[in-house]
C-alpha cells in the first residue's frame, strides 16, 4: 500500500510539473507580439516641438501685449494687441498671467505638433510650467501611450528649454511708459523713451486715439507690444 501511495504521489507531482512547464511555454505564446517600447522617433519629435512651441509662444504673447485672449485689444494688421492702458486704467497683464498664457499655448499644441498618424493614441497628458526671471525657462512633463498594430508603446519623460529673452526687463519698461501716461495722458516723452534702456518705438493708430508701443530686448528678437488709449 505504501508503494502504491508513493507511486500515486509521484504521478501527481509529475502532472503538476508538466502543467507548470506547459504554462511557462504557453505564456510567451500568449504575449507574443505585445511589446512595450518608447518609440524614440516620437520622443525626438516631442522634444523638438516643445522647444519650437516654447519660443513661438513667448514671441506671440509678447507681440499680443501679454495676453492671447484679451477682450480689450487693438487690431494691428491682423494681430490683436492688448491695451496696456485704456481710458485711465492699467490693463497690462501681470507676469504670472503671461507665464500662464505661454504654458497653455505650449500644452494645448504640443501633441498636435507631433506626427502620430501611424499610431493609435490610447492615452496622453502633459503639464507645462513657465518661469520668467532673468531668462525664461519652460518645463514639460509628458506621457503618451500609443499602439501600432499589436505593439504598444509608452513614453514618459520631461524636457526643459531656456531662452535669453529679457521679458522681465521689457515688462518693467512697459510699466514705466504706462505710469508716464497716467501722469500726463496723451503726451509722449521722446527723451524718456530714449533713456528707458530698451529699444522703444511707437506709432499712432485709430485716428491717433491709440498709441502702440514696441519695447524690444536689445540682445534678442523678443518684443513686448502694447497699446495705450487715453480718450474715446
Amino acid at each position: 500500500m505504501q508503494k502504491r501511495g508513493q507511486v500515486a504521489l509521484f504521478v501527481i507531482i509529475g502532472i503538476i510539473v508538466v502543467i507548470v512547464v506547459g504554462l511557462i511555454f504557453l505564456i510567451p505564446s500568449i504575449n507574443q507580439g505585445i511589446f512595450t517600447g518608447e518609440a524614440p522617433e516620437v520622443r525626438e519629435q516631442i522634444e523638438g516641438c516643445f522647444n519650437d512651441l516654447s519660443r513661438e509662444s513667448l514671441l506671440l504673447v509678447g507681440l499680443s501685449g501679454g495676453s492671447l485672449n484679451s477682450e480689450n485689444y487693438l487690431d494691428v494688421q491682423g494681430i490683436k494687441v492688448s491695451y496696456g492702458y485704456y481710458l485711465g486704467k492699467n490693463y497690462l497683464p501681470d507676469l504670472d498671467i503671461m507665464e500662464t498664457e505661454v504654458s497653455n499655448y505650449v500644452s494645448n499644441n504640443l501633441f498636435d505638433c507631433v506626427d502620430l498618424s501611424e499610431y493609435e493614441v490610447l492615452d496622453k497628458s502633459n503639464e507645462v510650467l513657465v518661469e520668467i526671471g532673468d531668462t525664461v525657462t519652460t518645463n514639460v512633463d509628458y506621457y503618451l501611450n500609443l499602439k501600432k498594430g499589436d505593439k504598444e508603446y509608452k513614453i514618459e519623460d520631461s524636457s526643459e528649454a531656456e531662452f535669453n529673452f529679457d521679458v522681465k526687463g521689457c515688462y518693467g519698461a512697459a510699466l514705466s511708459i504706462i505710469e508716464k501716461t497716467e501722469k500726463d495722458p496723451g503726451y509722449v516723452y521722446p527723451e524718456f523713451l530714449k533713456d528707458i534702456g530698451y529699444d522703444v518705438t511707437y506709432s499712432s493708430f485709430d485716428e491717433e486715439k491709440s498709441m502702440v508701443y514696441m519695447v524690444g530686448d536689445v540682445n534678442s528678437d523678443y518684443e513686448l507690444v502694447f497699446a495705450n488709449r487715453v480718450e474715446k
